[in-house]
């Protein structure tokens, strides 16, 4: 079974810089953008025009696996990523609000 770790590793390579979006457990809902992968959570710059300057760290095990998003620029449209811990891969498929 991957670690965590690799498995955001894995998705941070496929969005580089494009706004991503996902839920806590708990229903916390952020966007904005992944900056660095941690060992055990990754840095966070939230978007919008309330956001704080400085970036927050989110630890893996917080984060809804089925809840992840991100914008791809040359289609214009968001995507949604789940992982399937069975295969082992990240699901990409079009986002439908």
């Amino acid at each position: 079974m991957r670690s965590l770790k690799d498995i955001f590793e894995e998705y941070c390579f496929e969005i580089c810089e494009s706004a991503t979006t996902f839920s806590l457990k708990d229903g916390t809902y952020y966007e904005g953008f992944m900056f660095q992968i941690l060992e055990t959570s990754l840095t966070f710059f939230l978007r919008g025009p309330l956001a704080p300057e400085e970036h927050i760290e989110i630890k893996f095990v917080d984060i809804d696996l089925n809840s992840l998003c991100y914008y791809v620029d040359a289609e214009r449209k968001w995507k949604s990523a789940i992982w399937d811990d069975e295969k082992g891969i990240w699901i990409v498929t079009d986002w439908i609000r």
